[in-house]
Order: structure tokens, then sequence, then C-alpha cells
């Protein structure tokens, strides 16, 4: 793994940089994380939209070093710096709420310069932690900035604050759009933008590798929820629903699979009380977890 390299020294692939057409319009992405989750996905499919459009923006993504996501845009040619973003929590008390704005304050001039040096027109923020900075950086460098919204968790104060900071907001569903212009964002600014598929990708396969290793019968039929594991995901409604479901008699052949995993170490309780639902409801023979995966297509697939 190669280090970081600082922010006022973009590195960009050289794959790309022969391939820049000119008069193309920058734009630059931010993701605060190097881990592959929803929203790389997410952000992975909108810069293929883009490539195979032969459009006429240039995506450059800015986001920490140390990670698979930063492995497959640089093996895929994307243009990538490496950016001192990181995740931020909510915070628990005043040391933790101090020490995520010094590293806000202390990282904005830098990505102040990285919006200078590679000329963005754009500012696209991939996450409300992104926009933190995002938005700032927009602000200072009078940028327009895009704040995407891909959580439906509670900002409170903090959402109008972000929202200021934003030319538009993306939320990817309704019930994001809705909680969003519930907590002050104007509606106005706020558009529905649901998270597009590759249909070249995502496609019924012939066989799922998945399924294959999966210690279930032949002809189990697989219920599964796909996600990380974090409380906002809500799996415990499936696990409730699945011990509702084999007390029908005609469900004998029913299986579940969560399939995700805790990406940050940050959820060990949330965990723990999944596992001890399942053993709660007797579904232990019935239910696996299966850990993170990067190939989404086939985990649907297996279910």
């Amino acid at each position: 793994m190669e280090t970081a390299t600082p922010v006022d020294a973009p590195q960009h692939h050289p794959k790309l940089l022969a391939s820049r057409k000119l008069g193309s319009t920058p734009i630059l992405y931010l993701n605060h994380s190097a881990q592959m989750s929803g929203a790389e996905s997410s952000l992975r499919t909108l810069l293929w939209g883009l490539r195979r459009a032969d459009s006429p923006y240039e995506p450059i993504i800015a986001l920490p070093d140390g990670g698979p996501f930063l492995e497959l845009l640089r093996d895929e040619g994307w243009s990538v710096t490496l950016a001192p973003l990181r995740r931020i929590q909510r915070p628990r008390g005043i040391i933790d709420g101090m020490a995520s704005l010094l590293h806000v304050l202390q990282t904005a001039p830098h990505i102040c310069r990285l919006v200078e040096q590679t000329k963005a027109k754009l500012v696209h923020s991939n996450s409300t932690t992104a926009h933190l900075l995002g938005g700032l950086a927009g602000e200072r460098t009078g940028r327009p900035t895009i704040w995407h919204c891909r959580d439906l968790v509670p900002l409170s104060r903090l959402a109008p604050q972000l929202a200021a900071k934003a030319t538009r907001v993306i939320a990817i569903s309704g019930c994001v759009a809705d909680l969003l212009e519930k907590e002050g964002v104007p509606h106005e600014k706020i558009v529905c933008l649901r998270n597009g598929i590759d249909p070249d990708e995502w496609h019924v396969r012939e066989r799922s590798l998945l399924r294959e290793s999966l210690p279930f019968p032949e002809d189990a039929f697989i219920f599964g929820a796909v996600g990380q594991l974090v409380p906002w995901k809500n799996h415990t409604a499936f696990i409730e629903a699945a011990a509702q479901l084999v007390q029908d008699e005609g469900c004998d052949r029913a299986r579940f699979v969560v399939i995700g995993g805790d990406l940050w170490g940050e959820q060990t309780p949330y965990v723990a009380k999944l596992r001890d639902l399942v053993k709660k409801y007797d579904l232990a023979d019935r239910f696996t977890f299966i850990p993170n995966r990067m190939d989404g297509a086939d985990a649907i697939t297996a279910l």
C-alpha cells in the first residue's frame, strides 16, 4: 500500500491523464472512506455512467488512503487523489465534538487547495460526512456544491447548516427527502435521485458463488438483507419477520441471511444484539451472517 500523499500534491492516475479531453469540466468528488459500501458502489456507478456517455465532465475523486475502494478506482483508471478525509461519528460528548470540529477546521484548507489545483467547477460530497468539508470548501472557493445525503439519520440543527453550504441536496429516497425537509432543509434545494444500477452488472445470473457456499439445502428458499450492520438499517425487523415466518408450516424451506459487516468496528453492541435475537427466536439452524462482499450482484443472486 502506498503511503498517503499530501493533499497539496495530488496524484492522478496516469491512464486517465493520457486520455483527458480538452475542454472537459473537472468535478471534484469527496468520499470520506476508502472502504467499499453502498455509497461507494453508487458513486462508482455514477462515474461509469459519465464515462460510457462520453460526457464532457472530468471526475476527480478525493478520498483517504488504505482501502479496497481506492484500489478499485485506481485499477479502473479513474483520476484519484488522496485527501485527509475520515469518518466522523455523532459526538458522544464535548470532547468528541471538539475533536471533530478541530478535524474539519484543520482539513478544510487542504480541500480548498485541492479544489483550486484541480480547477474543479463543482464539489460533489458523496456523504453527509464529506459535506462537512465539501460545503465549507465550496463556500471558501466560490464553487457550487452538492450534498449527497444517503442515510436516514436525524441531523437536527446540523441539517440547515449543511444545507446553507449546498447548492443542491440530493436525497436517495423520498423518506430521506422528507426527513431533510422536516429538519429545516429548504424544499427548493432538495432533489430526490434514487440510486441507479448498471443493468449489465445487476442481472440474474445462472449461479451464485455465495449461494453455493451457504450451509443450506439446495432447495432452500433464501430471504436476505444486504447492507452495513448499522442500527438505521433495522436488521432487527428482518429477524423478527423471520421468526414469524417460520411459524407457518408451509415455510419449512425458508432460510435467512444477513449480508454485510461492521466496516468500522463501531457497532459491536448492535451486532451482538442481532446475534442474540437469532438465538432468542431459535433461528440458528436457519440463519447465517455473511461478511461484507464486494460483488453485490452475486450476493443478490444468492437470494
